[in-house]
């Protein structure tokens, strides 16, 4: 799978090409954008089921996160990783009481804050610059293990986000509006297996992910809880 891109930036752009994206203006210069909500909506798919594999599956999430930072594992150990960059971020948040449904907001992704606001559209360029990209692939790994480090924690974040977007979802039915609320009510398991599903389809075109390395798994059930 060498020559492939990592599984969340292949999704962030087989998506919105699929979506009718990027479209152009101009008949001389032309240039290249997509609209922004829809760069918002597609990030927090990844990261918001990114977290779902990691709390339903966590052996496929392993799997998904060990293979996306591409290291010799034998060699380097998880904790060199994890301990350094993402557990003091976790604590600190966690110490917060902030709302963990944030850690899948876009806005926790992007420098300048949230990027969508009605009728905004973002250069093409901008959007798949190589380190915007980067950035996507490392904060989908950093969910993936915060789902697996703390599963109980994940799990009372979506139910919380399933019980506050219920009433927001009848108010919108009974308004007439267009609302996906399959998708927007989906349990966690639900997330994870159209994820994994999605995930198959990858493997499906580029070939299997190798088994986690044993040091990952150890790392992760020693970690869990913690």
């Amino acid at each position: 799978m060498s020559n492939a891109l990592p599984f969340p930036i292949h999704f962030f752009r087989d998506m919105l090409f699929k979506m009718g994206w990027p479209r152009s203006r101009g008949l001389i210069r032309k240039q290249f954008f997509v609209d922004a909500s829809i760069v918002d909506f597609t990030v927090e798919m990844i990261l918001k089921n990114a977290l779902a594999l990691a709390v339903a599956k966590p052996s496929r999430a392993m799997q998904v996160f060990a293979e996306d930072f591409d290291r010799d594992w034998s060699r380097e150990s998880p904790a060199n990783i994890l301990d350094e960059f993402l557990m003091p971020e976790v604590a600190a948040f966690r110490a917060s009481n902030a709302p963990w449904a944030d850690f899948w907001k876009p806005y926790r992704l992007l420098p300048e804050g949230k990027l969508a606001s009605d009728g905004m559209t973002v250069s093409w360029n901008l959007v798949t610059d190589e380190r915007q990209l980067t950035q996507i692939a490392a904060v989908h790994s950093t969910l993936t293990a915060l789902g697996l480090v703390y599963p109980a924690d994940a799990k009372r974040a979506f139910a919380r986000d399933r019980a506050e977007n219920e009433p927001k979802v009848e108010r919108a039915i009974r308004a007439g509006l267009a609302v996906d609320a399959e998708n927007i009510l989906a349990p966690v398991e639900g997330l994870a297996n159209e994820w994994d599903g999605l995930l198959c389809d990858y493997e499906a075109e580029f070939g299997k992910l190798p088994p986690t390395p044993a040091e990952v798994e150890l790392y992760f059930h020693h970690a869990t809880g913690a």
